[in-house]
């Protein structure tokens, strides 16, 4: 499977020394040399989390000179807020991505409260994915990618070594209401956000419940009995739990590849009607976009277009995947790749 390229700008250099540090993991070829110096980026974090120096744990993310170093930097900071600390209970925090498809009424807005936790809750009981938890709370707010982002690395890791938290408040994350301005099939991302208490050495909800195909189905029915209206269709699609950070890079990139598929279906029904089957073209683009435009010979007044936004943590492999697969799946034939990075045209 062909990969396109990497058009995302870097900073070529910095200053910053969690960069340095993971640029010498990233150059590094020998397991033990890699083992010390994941150590030290691992203690230089855990003293920035300690003190609440968001700023330059986040100028490091920002200043990440390439994809390997930016990866090798977000993986090391979700373990530190991992770890568990002293105390014999553990506090993890986790989020639910969730990409709700819509369609068939406009204008209309979706509340960003769920009216019943108490019936998700009883999903995941039911399912046994509770386990052995000693408490579990659900937030009752659906919070948006960015409300998800204000969520500040260090607050995550004083929250993550509180103890005796009876009630388990939940994240502050802000609702985002969902605003239909189309009667056509769309893709929101919006986040569930929890909290749970197991022993530390016992496995968080984002374990338990990382088998979707066990509780995903009996989810979606009962979420969408609760934010459904009249005239409205509405499909809740869950993804596992994970931490805060890494649920936001897994409902980024779930919701660039549902959005394409609801494109590319679309769009294909259209073509196959009226003028047969489409080429397409696909383009990693210098403003960090990868595009794929439809057309056909036949009519050149219909050329759709999809772009793919890229986002910091996404591999190029699995986007390029992502994108050749679904295109092979609809059988769309006539594939035309761009091999190296495309300046953007004024019509863009």
């Amino acid at each position: 499977m062909k990969t396109l390229p990497d058009p995302r700008r870097y900073v070529p250099s910095s200053l910053n020394p969690l960069v340095a540090l993971a640029q010498s993991l990233a150059g590094l070829d020998s397991a033990l040399q890699h083992g010390k110096s994941a150590q030290h980026l691992y203690a230089a974090l855990d003293r920035l989390l300690q003190t609440g120096d968001d700023a330059l744990i986040e100028q490091a993310l920002d200043q990440a000179p390439s994809y390997a170093v930016f990866r090798i930097l977000s993986e090391a900071l979700d373990n530190a807020l991992k770890a568990p600390g002293e105390a014999t209970l553990q506090l993890r925090m986790f989020a639910i991505p969730l990409l709700i498809v819509t369609g068939g009424r406009s204008p209309l807005v979706v509340p960003a409260v769920v009216p019943d936790c108490g019936a998700l809750k009883a999903v995941f009981d039911a399912h046994g994915t509770l386990g052995t938890m000693k408490n579990f709370g659900l937030g009752n707010t659906l919070a948006s990618a960015d409300g998800l982002a204000t969520l500040k690395p260090g607050m995550l890791y004083r929250r993550s070594r509180e103890t005796g938290a009876e009630n388990l408040p939940p994240l502050d994350v802000p609702p985002e209401d969902i605003h239909l301005t189309s009667n056509e099939e769309q893709v929101h991302l919006r986040f569930l956000t929890g909290v749970s208490v197991t022993s530390a050495d016992a496995p968080g909800f984002g374990e338990t419940a990382g088998n979707i195909g066990a509780w995903g189905v009996a989810f979606t029915r009962t979420l969408a009995a609760q934010l459904g209206q009249p005239g409205l269709s509405l499909l809740p699609i869950p993804r596992p739990p994970m931490s805060p950070r890494q649920a936001l890079d897994a409902g980024i990139f779930a919701k660039s590849e549902i959005g394409f598929q609801l494109f590319l279906s679309t769009a294909l029904r259209r073509f196959r009607s009226r003028v047969g089957e489409a080429q397409a073209e696909v383009a990693a683009c210098a403003d960090g976009r990868v595009r794929i435009r439809l057309s056909s010979p036949f009519d050149e007044s219909f050329s759709p277009e999809y772009e793919w936004h890229l986002q910091p943590g996404d591999d190029m492999g699995a986007v390029s995947n992502a994108i050749f697969t679904l295109l092979e799946e609809c059988r769309v034939m006539d594939v035309q790749v761009a091999e190296t990075i495309q300046l953007v045209s004024a019509s863009h």
